[in-house]
């Protein structure tokens, strides 16, 4: 199994990391890696690229010794650099099949999506998983696309699995711990937190009640993500 594979398969909770006045990237990621959290994705706006790879390298260092995995938000030459687990981008950030062919097979891919159809247009891409979003209002992002709500994204797990579409599902956007487990029981692969962690007062403690909620689904007889 690809290392890739294995970070998936154990990974519901991803961290997308916040600049904010209530926490620095040093105690945001202290407290997620504390709280139990192992997946995360460096989401650095608008810092020289020379600054983010330099974070991004002690990030990836930090992670990769406690047995976590580092995605980079935009920039795959960064990623590649860093030998990060993976790199994430938006519906305008690139290509998939280009950027598969720059950072080869070992590396994972995420893309964003916001409806069924950007979805299905994945089916065949070379990437590792989707986030969806987002379910609610957030103030992560300048631009927001139309919220999903609950309902919105049932019907976009549905839609999939009548088209064919195997990525795993991370839902992104507004979530709260309350969402998890019925997010989960959607069939969606786990959720991507932002705010609710990295403004926390307390991030160890935020991310260890998302997890307890990923592992009361997970306990859950005939449990099943996708």
């Amino acid at each position: 199994m690809l290392r890739k594979e294995l970070a998936l398969k154990t990974g519901h909770l991803m961290f997308i990391t916040q600049q904010n006045e209530h926490n620095t990237l040093q105690e945001q990621l202290e407290g997620y890696v504390k709280g139990g959290g192992r997946l995360l994705q460096l989401r650095l706006k608008g810092l020289p690229k020379e600054e983010l790879t330099r974070i991004a390298e002690h990030v990836v260092e930090v992670m990769q010794t406690l047995g976590g995995s580092v995605i980079i938000n935009d920039y795959w030459d960064v990623a590649q650099r860093t030998r990060a687990w993976g790199v994430h981008i938006g519906q305008e950030d690139g290509d998939p099949f280009e950027v598969r062919k720059a950072v080869g097979e070992e590396m994972a891919i995420g893309v964003t999506v916001n409806t069924l159809e950007q979805l299905i247009a994945l089916k065949d891409a070379p990437i590792d998983y989707v986030g969806l979003g987002p379910l609610r209002f957030t103030r992560t992002k300048e631009k927001i696309a139309p919220l999903l709500g609950m309902e919105g994204v049932r019907k976009v797990v549905e839609g999939a699995r009548e088209a064919g579409v195997s990525h795993p599902i991370f839902v992104i956007g507004g979530v709260e711990n309350l969402d998890v487990y019925p997010l989960l029981e959607l069939g969606v692969h786990g959720v991507a937190v932002s705010g609710s962690i990295a403004s926390a007062s307390n991030a160890s403690f935020a991310t260890e009640k998302f997890m307890d909620s990923v592992l009361r689904f997970l306990r859950k007889p005939n449990a099943t993500t996708r």
